[in-house]
């Protein structure tokens, strides 16, 4: 066999495992990851005190947009990296027309996110593990006003500890929505 058909061969299998390591993680979205109910549980368990466990990228999702739903600052930032939620905190101020401080700022976050409560549902693909060991997932939100926003989240989790916790910046989540929903 001649190098050229070896290298061919080698190409070939390459590509051919590269697809079906795409189709493994990639699904179409799913339907709705149940905000309303399930999230709704998940939040009031919170509420509780009780610990609860985000320990899959479908759990911070739900969880995550649950207390966007239902309107908890307080839960809601405990779902991103602290450092990169600390820094879209600190930009309320150059987007609100007053002066935001403390639950209120969190508040307004949300209140961008669900589009001042017409959040209605959302919807989750399984997610894409990059090479890096990160997560990336797609939600699709839905709203009232029959508008919907494709996004693009990414997630990370340590060895150490299992939960997953959001990356991306509140505020390019929310200019999305805004570019979106226009």
């Amino acid at each position: 066999m001649s190098l050229r058909m070896k290298i061919t061969i080698i190409v070939v299998v390459c590509l051919v495992i590269g697809g079906l390591f795409s189709l493994k993680y990639y699904q179409p979205m799913k339907e709705s990851i149940d905000i309303k109910t399930e999230g709704k549980a998940m939040v009031e368990e919170s509420e509780g005190f009780q610990p609860i466990e985000i320990n899959t990228p479908l759990d911070v999702v739900r969880y995550t947009f649950s207390t966007v739903y239902y309107e908890k600052p307080l839960l809601f930032s405990q779902n991103f990296d602290a450092e990169q939620f600390f820094k879209d905190l600190v930009k309320v101020q150059d987007h609100a027309d007053n002066e935001i401080i403390g639950e209120d700022a969190e508040l307004y976050l949300i209140k961008k996110i669900n589009r001042n409560g017409l959040l209605e549902d959302v919807e989750y693909a399984e997610p894409n593990l990059s090479f890096s060991g990160d997560l990336t997932v797609k939600v699709k939100l839905i709203y009232s006003d029959e508008k919907t926003v494709p996004l693009t989240i990414d997630l990370y989790n340590t060895k150490d500890n299992p939960t997953y916790y959001i990356t991306s910046s509140v505020w390019d989540i929310i200019e999305e929505i805004e570019s979106k929903v226009k």
